[in-house]
């Protein structure tokens, strides 16, 4: 039986079809009719960005494209303006105008809404989302305001269905983006009580910071107030009390952007989210914190990353021990960023066994402050359900290289592996040697492919020396 193709597929199949043949006599005329009648009242989904670019920039007829397809369509529930065929305009974002606006007024049936080439003002959002009762998902560019207008009642009116909210201030004036960003999302956690996702995913790390209000709620209301936010940002400046965040019981995914220059700061607060499955370190320079969080909340931890502040003294080798020692049972994703190499250890620690794992990705530092050590590649990689890996910055010997080409020629390590890549940095051994360790990487990729070709498996695998 042949596969069911989606009138979303078809539509979509349609445009681009369209986009391609752009240069065979074609009018704005003809392609205006063409999507008109490839319309299908079954549609669900579509992102107008691809119809957009079938049309001249500033197309003066694009509003009522849009209007007769979304009339033609009108069970659609996930409306996209996003990514479309000309990458260029996809940086482009001017405000949308009222007629587009009342048309996604009309669409009754809208559940997702992620706008990428419009933005509005807040008032003009918060408008919209009013006709817009069932939508669950919003992600669209704000115009922001010096003074915006809170009213809570009116503001819980229109967003308080909303369990995904996300938004980019649209403003070249970075202090008022970052004002704005902040005032709109602490307000979202204090009055929409649907939330789970919340913030600004255009923005930096440093962007958000949401512990301030998440501890002033702990202050302002009863104990029987709780928040359905699944994903918390903190920049972690000061102590966080053991019921401080007592009040977010649902968080799986945790960002702490860590400031521990010379404080030692309370973190009891952190060690008692019983569904967290996510978490993000980032500048981390304490060891001890680390081992904290791992020990309250390593079982529960499927994606784990950590980047350390850069010229942290930590040993790699010591982090992944202590990772796989207290992660080893659900951890699927791990990612460390800005680790150093190996000390010269006289014995090398044995990494525990971590069967969860199926991607890893180390990243290295470029100024190692053992000077004089290696990385032992193969160490990292006896992991038994790796399918992704990537070293990045390696520093290592020929040596360590033939080592590791044997054991993946003996099958011995990444047996399930996908995806593969291993950058290396030259050094004294690989430059002497150099014939040695071109063979040697030749050695691990063309065994890495002949592994997973009995699988049928389509594998990727890039080994090199930068």
């Amino acid at each position: 039986m042949l596969p069911v193709i989606s009138p979303d597929v078809i539509f979509a199949d349609f445009v681009k079809e369209l986009f391609d043949s752009k240069e065979n006599d074609q009018d704005d005329s003809y392609r205006k009719d063409a999507l008109e009648r490839a319309v299908s009242p079954a549609i669900k989904k579509i992102d107008f960005a691809q119809v957009m670019d079938l049309f001249p920039q500033n197309y003066s007829q694009i509003i009522d494209v849009f209007a007769s397809i979304t009339r033609r369509a009108p069970n659609i529930s996930n409306l996209q303006v996003t990514e479309g065929m000309l990458p260029e305009r996809n940086a482009i974002c001017i405000s949308m105008d009222a007629a587009m606006v009342s048309a996604i007024g009309r669409m009754a049936n809208l559940k997702t809404l992620k706008v990428h080439r419009f933005s509005l003002s807040l008032s003009e959002l918060m408008g919209l989302c009013r006709n817009l009762p069932s939508l669950e998902i919003l992600y669209f560019k704000i115009e922001p305001d010096r003074e915006p207008d809170f009213d809570i009642d009116n503001f819980e009116q229109c967003f308080g269905h909303l369990e995904i909210f996300q938004f980019s201030p649209a403003s070249t004036d970075i202090g008022l983006n970052f004002r704005f960003r902040r005032m709109l999302t602490l307000e979202c956690i204090s009055c929409l009580p649907n939330i789970r996702i919340l913030g600004d995913p255009d923005g930096d790390e440093h962007s958000l910071d949401m512990l301030p209000t998440c501890l002033e709620i702990h202050e302002l209301t009863n104990d029987e107030w709780k928040s359905r936010l699944t994903h918390l940002t903190l920049f972690l400046d000061k102590d966080v009390p053991e019921d401080a965040l007592k009040k977010f019981p649902n968080v799986r995914n945790l960002q702490i952007l860590c400031d521990f220059s010379a404080i030692d700061f309370d973190i009891a607060g952190l060690l008692r989210f019983q569904q967290l499955s996510e978490l993000t370190l980032l500048d981390l320079n304490d060891m001890g914190y680390l081992e904290k969080l791992l020990r309250a909340n390593g079982v529960l931890l499927t994606h784990l990353l950590v980047s350390f502040k850069p010229h942290f003294p930590v040993d790699s080798l010591e982090v992944c021990s202590l990772i796989y020692e207290h992660c080893s049972l659900r951890l699927n994703r791990l990612i460390l960023r800005n680790i150093d190499s190996s000390s010269l250890l006289s014995e090398r620690p044995v990494l525990p066994a971590c069967d969860s794992l199926q991607e890893l990705e180390l990243e290295f530092n470029t100024n190692c402050t053992y000077r004089d050590s290696i990385i032992f590649i193969s160490d990292y990689l006896h992991a038994r359900n790796l399918e992704k890996v990537r070293l990045i910055r390696v520093y290592t010997t020929v040596e360590e290289l033939e080592r590791t080409a044997t054991l993946v020629k003996l099958r011995n390590i990444l047996t399930r592996v996908t995806h593969f890549e291993l950058k290396l940095i030259k050094n004294d051994s690989v430059n002497n040697e150099n014939r040695y360790a071109t063979r040697a990487c030749v050695s691990i990729k063309i065994n890495l492919l002949a592994c997973r070709r009995d699988d049928h498996q389509q594998v990727f695998v890039d080994v090199q020396i930068l």
